[in-house]
């Protein structure tokens, strides 16, 4: 197992490289041991506030997007959509979202704020597609935790599509950790080790999250 640096006291597995500030996680990259580079954070502020303040604005959409792609809610629609949360706590929240978007726009990122009335769980699963980006960035903000297998505890078939995942006997996933942020292998990556990972089932709390893929240069 690799040196326990998280403030949560989690012990990750090999194939999680940990690190201990932005600046850091911006610079480091994959290795043929490291499909994911993970920054174990606790954030402070008030997410699940801002998580349902967002989705009382829109009572008849369950999954809702914010970013700069056309046909989408924007940025400025986010924050907006949050105004009338005063308390310390949620202006804490919103804060640190807008440091993550533009740290993410200006590190080379196209950034997506999602929030979901209801935990969209589904099977376990590796991100991208052949075409796409090589890599993804996800932070948990409120609601489940992402949950993450040992690249040891799993066996990929990249010649199907899907990609066929097979789990060895003792295989148990981890969690990502609420307000860590990481990167992590998609399919397209040139080490085809992608990221295998899922939603815990049983948790119905709404959930809100960033994601983000690597820009076109």
């Amino acid at each position: 197992m690799s040196p326990d640096l998280s403030v949560k006291g989690t012990q990750y597995p090999e194939n999680i490289h940990i690190v201990s500030s932005m600046r850091e996680f911006s610079e480091a990259d994959f290795t043929a041991k490291n499909n994911v580079v993970l920054f174990p954070r606790v954030l402070t502020g008030d997410f699940n506030a801002v998580t349902m303040k967002i989705l009382s604005r829109c009572d008849n959409d369950n999954f809702l997007r914010f970013d700069d792609r056309q046909g989408n809610f924007g940025f400025d629609q986010f924050f907006q959509m949050a105004q009338g949360l005063y308390t310390p706590e949620a202006i804490a929240a919103l804060e640190q979202i807008a440091r993550d978007v533009e740290f993410l726009k200006s590190s080379g990122y196209l950034p997506q704020i999602r929030v979901q009335r209801e935990n969209l769980a589904g099977r376990a699963h590796v991100d991208g597609s052949v075409q796409g980006p090589d890599h993804r960035v996800l932070a948990n903000y409120s609601g489940a935790t992402t949950l993450g297998w040992a690249q040891e505890d799993v066996m990929l078939d990249m010649t199907q599509n899907p990609v066929r995942i097979k789990f060895q006997n003792a295989a148990k996933p981890f969690s990502m950790g609420l307000g860590s942020i990481w990167k992590q292998m998609t399919i397209s990556h040139p080490l085809q080790t992608p990221f295998v990972h899922n939603v815990p089932i049983g948790n119905d709390q709404p959930r809100m999250l960033l994601v983000a893929d690597p820009g076109v240069s």
